[in-house]
Order: structure tokens, then sequence, then C-alpha cells
């Protein structure tokens, strides 16, 4: 009985131990998290710079001491 124990512990250890893709599954992970981070953050900066640049537009537009002249 005890060289099937020993059989079994070895067996389970060995499939523990096994971690062949494991570094290309958390590369990828890391690579998603890096890049949803990443376009969150440009999506963020871009639609609050928008809203600031239509704001200095309406600013200088609504201005009466502007004259602007379209040719």
């Amino acid at each position: 009985m005890p060289s099937l124990y020993k059989y079994k512990i070895t067996k389970e250890s060995k499939l523990i131990n096994n971690q062949s893709g494991q570094t290309m599954v958390e590369f990828i992970l890391l690579f998603l998290i890096l890049v949803l981070i990443s376009f969150s953050f440009i999506k963020i900066l871009n639609f609050n710079l928008a809203k600031y640049w239509v704001a200095l537009v309406t600013l200088i537009i609504d201005d009466p001491s502007v004259t602007i002249n379209i040719p």
C-alpha cells in the first residue's frame, strides 16, 4: 500500500508543479489590463479636453469685443 500512496503523491505534485504556459497567460492578462487602463485614460482625457476646447471657443465667440470676419 505505501507504494500506491507514494505514486499518488508524486503524480499530484507533478501536476501542481507543471507551470508550462503560465508565464504566457500571465503576460496576456497583464497586457490586457494595461490596454484597458490606457484606453480608459485616453477616453476620459479626450472627452474632458473636448469639453475644455468647446468652452474656450464659446467664450471667444461670445465676447463682444472680438469681431470675426470670414472672407
